[in-house]
């Protein structure tokens, strides 16, 4: 279900995701024909993270407040490490294109970090998704899964060649990658022909 489209000599694979778009955590919160704003703010994996660490640091501090140092050590592990797992997961991403501005922008907020990243509108060719297969480490006898993630495809200043940035550092087969990259490419197809 991949349709083929040419753009400035690149082409690329158009990719329909495989859920409805309402049960995606990317969301097109604005199309127009001026810009164009994916978002995607991660809401399941931040409450299994919030209870994770509660599951921990409530019986933690419970033995803590009866004497038992158990306690402390339990809560300790519990919340660091929910909380590493928080800040590596649940990453809001969010990525702009805008007609008056000229530029395409990245952002993208966890809590332990903030990275905006801006382009000329011009430089960006189209958006593509990075495929890879993931494999079991606990049962090598299950299949790999196929897991991607969106990138844009940049021309590098030379006007000869291109360069894959990724919009975010994770993969997932959520989904989401192939919304995000078909938003892209349709409303640079539209802009394009205006």
């Amino acid at each position: 279900m991949a349709q083929e489209t040419a753009s400035r000599g690149y082409t690329f694979r158009r990719l329909r995701p495989h859920l409805p778009n309402r049960n995606l955590p990317m969301k097109i919160e604005r199309n127009t024909s001026d810009m164009l704003i994916v978002g995607e703010i991660p809401w399941f994996v931040s409450i299994a993270t919030f209870i994770f660490i509660m599951a921990f640091a409530t019986p933690g501090v419970l033995l803590a407040a009866m004497g038992d140092w158990v306690g402390i050590v339990i809560a300790t592990l519990g919340v660091g490490l929910g909380v590493a797992a928080m800040g590596m997961f649940a990453e809001r991403l969010q990525v702009v294109l805008d007609t008056k501005a000229q530029i395409a922008t990245i952002r993208s907020r966890t809590i332990f970090r903030h990275r905006k990243t801006v382009f000329p509108l011009d430089d960006l060719l189209c958006a593509t998704t990075e495929a890879t297969l993931t494999s079991s480490a606990s049962d090598p006898t299950r299949p790999p899964r196929r897991v991607g993630r969106a990138a844009l495809v940049l021309d590098d200043g030379s006007g000869q060649g291109q360069v894959l940035h990724p919009v975010t550092e994770t993969y997932s087969n959520s989904g989401g990658a192939a919304l995000l990259v078909n938003a892209i490419n349709d409303w640079l197809e539209n802009h394009r022909s205006h």
